[in-house]
């Protein structure tokens, strides 16, 4: 498998409407080839229940999501039906943005989307992913994902702005996320 993305929806973010247009365009960047996948629910992968877990304190949060063994089957978007997410070279995830963002509240790791987050942590260490990308506003602080995935990954951190990429839908500065598995080539 060469690529694999997760898209978000209403299971992960009980407030808000399941956003068909991420999930429209990660579909199209990995239905090429028919052999990519496209998760709907960040939380499927991960072998407990995460019912009630904006109740949870930080540590028991990061805690339960980081050891909670991982399923290799999730509900697919490009298939429409299970299908084994096996092992990836590359993972294309984007993670909500809005604990981070000036236009939220701002409350980074406290806040009701962290748990997404540290889901996608989670599919990274058990996976053992060679390559990530993962994109994100600028306010958000790389320091949250050196601390969960150093250990395992480079980081590298880019910041884009619309004319450094040419592309007509990105309207503000970004920031990319390179992660590389430390000890593995790429070729």
């Amino acid at each position: 498998t060469i690529c694999f993305s997760f898209g978000f929806g209403k299971h992960e973010l009980p407030d808000k409407d399941f956003d068909t247009g991420c999930c429209n365009v990660l579909k199209g960047m990995c239905s090429h080839s028919g052999n990519e996948h496209v998760g709907r629910n960040v939380f499927e992968h991960l072998l407990i229940s995460m019912q009630g877990y904006e109740s949870w304190d930080l540590d028991t949060l990061i805690t339960n999501v980081l050891t909670s063994p991982v399923s290799a089957t999730m509900h697919c978007l490009v298939h429409n039906m299970p299908c084994p997410f096996l092992r990836t070279d590359v993972d294309n995830s984007g993670f909500p943005c809005v604990d981070w963002s000036t236009a939220g509240k701002q409350l980074g790791v406290h806040g009701s989307t962290f748990a997404v987050l540290l889901a996608l942590v989670a599919w990274y260490r058990s996976q053992r992913i060679k390559v990530g990308f993962m994109e994100n506003v600028p306010e958000f602080e790389v320091d949250v994902l050196r601390h969960l995935l150093g250990d395992l990954c480079e980081i590298h951190v880019f910041y884009l702005k619309p004319e450094d990429v040419g592309r007509e839908d990105l309207h503000r500065v970004r920031v990319l996320i390179l992660l590389l598995l430390r000890g593995v080539s790429v070729d």
